[in-house]
């Protein structure tokens, strides 16, 4: 920034205030912020497909014998056929 006075007493409501933007640099700099944001939704999608992958594959699995287990208990059903928790 640059100032020039308009009189000798230099005060702030009597100067010229002047400054310059390298246009070229803002520039690069906004295309750099829009490839790295488009890296990022890049990394992202692909981490929720393969998570969304592993919960659909989850989700149609049978739950665990453990739990099987447990429920049969609660409800006064029968054990397993060595009668471990």
């Amino acid at each position: 920034m640059q100032e020039v006075p308009k009189g000798a007493d230099r005060t702030p409501q009597k100067c010229w205030y002047f400054w310059t933007c390298d246009i070229h640099r803002v520039v690069t700099m906004l295309v750099d912020q829009c490839y790295q944001t488009q890296a990022n939704l890049q990394v992202r999608a692909m981490a929720e497909r393969a998570e969304s992958t592993v919960l659909k594959k989850s989700a149609s699995l049978p739950p665990p014998p453990s739990t099987l287990h447990c429920c049969c208990i609660a409800v006064g059903g029968p054990l397993d056929r060595d009668d471990r928790w």
